[in-house]
């Protein structure tokens, strides 16, 4: 017998606001947010890359993750109960911020 079923989607947590999980979907804003930053709640995300060395990565192979991570978003859609329009907003903010590394 397979006691495996899905009983409701938990969020993971310890991973900050990233995707504004607080926000109302008229109030996600990826293109001029601020963000916490250990101590500092109020730190500009573009500023975040000051303190990350992306030399030895591939960036490049980002550039798949939004459309994957919108898929994943619309299979577990019924589990989450996330409308279209959040899933398509977080997909583009996504892709936006993976843009501004690349």
């Amino acid at each position: 017998m397979d006691y495996r079923k899905w009983e409701k989607v938990t969020p993971i947590f310890d991973t900050g606001e990233s995707m504004q999980c607080d926000k109302l979907l008229n109030e996600i804003n990826f293109y001029d947010g601020k963000c916490k930053f250990f101590t500092n709640t109020n730190k500009n995300i573009a500023d975040l890359l000051d303190y990350i060395d992306l030399t030895n990565y591939n960036i490049e192979k980002l550039k798949d993750i939004p459309q994957l991570f919108e898929e994943v978003l619309k299979k577990y859609q019924d589990y989450t109960d996330m409308p279209n329009e959040r899933i398509k907003k977080l997909s583009e903010g996504l892709k936006y911020r993976i843009s501004t590394i690349m």
